[in-house]
C-alpha cells in the first residue's frame, strides 16, 4: 500500500523526468534549426 507522500514524490519525480525531457529535446531543436536562421542576427548576444 503506497502512502500519499509516496504517491506524491513519485509523481513529482514523474514531472521532473518529463519536463526535463522536453527542456532536452527543445533546446537541441533550437541548437540544431534556429542558428542557421539567426546567425546573422542573434538579439541574445
Amino acid at each position: 500500500m503506497i502512502s500519499g507522500f509516496e504517491q506524491a514524490l513519485l509523481y513529482g519525480v514523474t514531472v521532473v523526468i518529463l519536463a526535463g525531457t522536453l527542456v532536452v529535446w527543445v533546446v537541441a531543436y533550437v541548437r540544431r534549426y534556429g542558428r542557421k536562421r539567426d546567425r546573422d542576427d542573434d538579439p541574445s548576444t
